[in-house]
């Protein structure tokens, strides 16, 4: 899990396969932008932010692999008013940037979350590793990895991919590294380990959304001692019940219905005493 430039990733940083340094600046911001990416209006904005890294640079392969994954997103997070039509879109334009930059591994994530939208578990984790493969010291695109590896019953490796993601990018706040570490220990049943790595994306300024806040409330329900803290939690959680679907998307997210039942079992018993 050591972090460093191999000769033909060091090659292509010094040729550049961005022309244009606007494109390149807001493909970086647009990146961010969809965090938390449960968030319908930061989906809708980072897309039209990508679709501007396009018209910027057509021949950079990052604004098609940008769509192409928040296209895949507002299926995922249940956001899609034609999900079968985004799920296209998300198949073609990363289709689109593989032909321009076959090493670009953002390319590869968006494929996976398109197959993990279908429930096509092993297909999505085929695409992120090769993700790894093409382009394994991208930030993204080893925590995208750590993502679909928890989903698919390996929190252990997700666990090893999401430190990874903070090796290589420790500084920038607005991203979802702290979550998807504190989401793959939760699943490794490291309930402790998962709260400080919550907390940490709190304390710096981190995304936090509506999946994040059941995986709190779950994650206090599971430590002994901290059921009033996971009360608060599940209060809070309230505010976010008629604009997001958390219950079918922690249904839809993980493989195994046991893991799904590990969230979703406390949330189920703080709703009966509600």
């Amino acid at each position: 899990m050591a972090v460093g430039l191999r000769d033909d990733e060091r090659e292509r940083l010094d040729r550049g396969n961005v022309q244009n340094d606007a494109a390149r600046t807001l493909y970086k911001q647009a990146l961010d932008l969809v965090n938390p990416p449960n968030d319908v209006g930061r989906l809708l904005a980072a897309r039209r932010a990508f679709e501007r890294v396009i018209e910027l640079d057509p021949s950079f392969a990052g604004g098609y692999a940008g769509t192409a994954y928040t296209s895949a997103f507002m299926v995922f997070w249940g956001r899609s008013e034609s999900p079968d039509e985004d799920t296209r879109k998300a198949f073609e334009l990363s289709e689109q940037a593989l032909d321009l930059d076959p090493s670009f591994g953002l390319a590869y994530s968006a494929r996976a979350f398109a197959y993990q939208s279908r429930r096509e578990f092993d297909k999505a984790l085929d695409a992120s590793s090769t993700a790894i493969d093409v382009q394994p010291n991208d930030p993204y695109v080893s925590v995208y990895h750590a993502a679909v590896l928890l989903s698919s019953g390996e929190p252990g490796k997700g666990i090893d991919y999401a430190k990874r993601a903070l090796r290589l990018d420790p500084l920038a706040p607005r991203t979802p590294y702290l979550n998807i570490l504190g989401m793959a220990n939760f699943h490794a049943g490291k309930y402790a380990e998962a709260l400080d790595a919550f907390r940490r994306n709190i304390a710096r300024g981190g995304p936090f959304g509506a999946h994040i806040q059941c995986y709190l409330t779950a994650t206090y329900a599971h430590l002994l001692g901290r059921i009033e803290e996971a009360h608060e939690n599940f209060e809070t959680l309230g505010m976010y019940k008629d604009a997001f679907d958390w219950k079918g998307w922690i249904r839809r997210w993980m493989k195994e219905p046991q893991e799904s039942e590990r969230l979703l079992e406390p949330l189920r018993k703080l709703t009966a005493k509600s």
